[in-house]
């Protein structure tokens, strides 16, 4: 078992922690060898899966942090929109109304 943690630390690092602990309890109980390598396997166990973890938590931060700095931006009612108005007539066939940009302060 204690062997079976430590390669499993390597592949898939949760799995290691979980066999690296039922080594750890089976050698306890029958006085067994390979206490060293079940602790081998704990220990990558939980190294690689805090970095496994680590990426995951700076992506969480980032998208906190950009979802409240998008909140500071400001808003189009207080600084005035643009609108397009289409005046028929106006430089262009009535077919083919003219565009006119006007601002709109509220």
């Amino acid at each position: 078992m204690a062997i079976a943690a430590l390669v499993s630390a390597f592949v898939v690092a949760p799995l290691g922690v979980v066999l690296g602990h039922i080594a750890l309890s089976q050698i306890q109980r029958s006085d067994e060898d390979g206490r060293g390598l079940a602790i081998a396997g704990l220990v990558l166990g939980y190294v690689f899966t805090g970095l496994y973890l680590l990426p995951i938590v700076i992506w969480v931060i980032m998208i906190a942090w950009v979802a409240t700095e998008v909140d500071k931006l400001p808003s189009t009612t207080r600084h005035g929109t643009y609108s397009m108005q289409y005046a028929a007539g106006t430089g262009g066939s009535s077919r083919a109304p003219a565009r006119v940009l006007s601002q709109v302060k509220p």
